[in-house]
């Protein structure tokens, strides 16, 4: 169960959330089902059931408050292709020590669960994920290596 409610995991992807609540949220260890509130919230906000959509806020202060003075709210806009949705997924899911249910995969990426599967067998070998047929987790040295284990997920150059 989680420490906090679907609606202030909403509050904070809208980042509304008051900043007492957000500090002490984003200080302590990630409990197991904000993933899923997470992705909730994301999903809620979203009206369009066709495509996922990449948005990149400035990661530098100056640039932040230049972009906001336009009235721009990230850097970036752009739709993810079906070739990144692996990475895209993994970005978020193997930040949790708990890791995801294998079937989530498939459930919010609508690809099939075996396109990644050499992906997850090269991550296994590496020692970097758990051998596990019921969840995708990362192991200690996944954790500590988390680029590398992410990057097995990236698309192939063309």
């Amino acid at each position: 169960m989680s420490t906090y409610t679907n609606e202030q995991v909403a509050h904070l992807v809208e980042g509304t959330l008051d900043w007492e609540t957000t500090f002490r949220m984003l200080s302590m260890p990630k409990d197991n089902s904000r993933f899923e509130q997470y992705l909730a919230a994301l999903q809620a906000k979203v009206s369009f059931p066709d495509r996922i959509e990449r948005h990149a806020r400035a990661k530098q202060p100056r640039e932040y408050m230049q972009a906001a003075a336009r009235g721009a709210s990230s850097v970036e806009n752009r739709i993810v292709s079906p070739r990144e949705l692996p990475f895209e997924f993994m970005l978020n899911a193997l930040r949790l020590a708990d890791g995801v249910p294998r079937t989530l995969f498939a459930e919010r990426t609508g690809l099939d669960a075996l396109s990644i599967e050499k992906q997850l067998r090269a991550g296994e070998a590496k020692g970097l994920l758990e051998p596990d047929e019921q969840r995708i987790r990362p192991t200690q040295r996944g954790r500590l290596f988390l680029n590398d284990l992410t990057e097995l997920f990236l698309p192939a150059s063309k």
